[in-house]
């Protein structure tokens, strides 16, 4: 009886109780108790081993949620290069293409340079077929200044031309001022001639009486400067 009682409720029935085995007999452990014992530690093991396997994906979702935002800015940061080679692809292309067009102009001003380049003589025809244009193709004016060439000497040619006309328009051998001090006088010309007048014998002064050289580029202001106020000055003056 006893160990019946022991076998099914174990050798200590109730908190309280102070029964004990008699002498000779062996407690016997429940078969219930030891698989409860059992399933308890089995469980307690299967709840750590839960533990780590929770632990172990968290750990994986945060490097995986890691690794995709990096994924995520890789692509990103992808998509920026290939808008930024397309657009040095077309700036090249653009560059390309402006060169070409530089060096098509280029070539087309060298073309033009060498087509529109003319000789010191042809220069000089070219500014007195001007000057004569000015004068409303005066053929006196013309066949005066036929054989002037820009050489820096001009003021003085042109100054005598018009002195010569003065002359014999007053049928006097004053000085250049004098003669347009005269005309001024008898209103043979108005202001703005008197004026042109004054002009080219000035200029003609200034290199009749120039000490040493001078710069090439005003002598050859002064010669167009005096071509082209004769030009003007020379259909002012009265028929003699």
């Amino acid at each position: 009886m006893y160990n019946a009682l022991v076998a099914e409720f174990g050798d200590d029935l109730t908190p309280e109780s102070s029964f004990t085995s008699p002498e000779g007999y062996s407690p016997v452990v429940s078969p219930f108790l030891q698989a409860k014992e059992t399933e308890d530690q089995e469980a307690a093991e299967l709840r750590k081993n839960v533990e780590r396997i929770d632990q172990s994906l968290s750990e994986l979702l945060k490097f995986l949620n890691t690794d995709n935002k990096r994924a995520d800015i890789l692509m990103s940061q992808e998509k920026d290069i290939q808008s930024l080679r397309a657009e040095l692809e077309k700036k090249d292309q653009e560059n390309t293409e402006l060169y070409q067009q530089i060096e098509h102009l280029q070539a087309e001003n060298r073309r033009l340079s060498h087509k529109t380049s003319v000789s010191p003589d042809d220069r000089d025809e070219i500014v007195k077929d001007m000057a004569l244009e000015v004068t409303g193709n005066d053929p006196v004016f013309g066949e005066s200044i036929k054989n002037f060439q820009i050489d820096g000497t001009l003021p003085l040619q042109i100054a005598k031309i018009i002195e010569n006309h003065l002359k014999q328009l007053l049928n006097s051998d004053g000085t250049f001022y004098e003669l347009i001090q005269e005309c001024d006088d008898a209103q043979l010309l108005d202001e703005d001639s008197v004026s042109l007048a004054h002009s080219i014998r000035k200029q003609r002064n200034m290199v009749a009486h120039s000490h040493g050289p001078e710069d090439p580029r005003i002598k050859t202001g002064r010669d167009l400067f005096c071509l082209f106020a004769a030009s003007l000055l020379f259909p002012e003056i009265p028929p003699e």
